[in-house]
């Protein structure tokens, strides 16, 4: 859950943060917005549970938005970022928290990725 203390955090790291890093953050943000969603699913509360999903959808909006079209990995990220807002749409529009599951496993790559290049010299 997002917690004030969380929120609190990630605003301190953001201010602190260079693109890589605002990028990770974007994904930690999000995959906290998704574990909101898959609990208050679980707990059948349907108005956090959209709340998390609508605040997913601006964290995907956000990464979606600092794709560099310069760079080759550009329409990749793109189809990811697409997919994933397609998959949280069908989450909201069914009252489903499966499709949350494919987008949680596709953002965990390119955030592993660029915690990986972010801990090299």
């Amino acid at each position: 859950m997002m917690t004030d203390e969380k929120k609190q955090a990630y605003t301190v790291r953001i201010t602190q943060a260079n693109p890589t890093q605002l990028c990770v953050i974007l994904y930690e943000i999000l995959l906290d917005y998704l574990g909101e969603a898959r609990s208050a699913y679980s707990e059948g509360d349907r108005e956090t549970f959209r709340s998390a999903l609508d605040k997913s959808r601006g964290a995907v909006t956000q990464l979606l938005g600092s794709v560099n079209s310069g760079q080759p990995i550009s329409e990749t990220l793109r189809e990811l970022y697409a997919f994933s807002l397609r998959e949280i749409a069908k989450a909201d529009a069914g009252n489903r928290v499966e499709p949350l599951y494919g987008v949680e496993k596709c953002i965990q790559q390119p955030l592993e990725f660029l915690e990986s290049r972010m801990s090299k010299p």
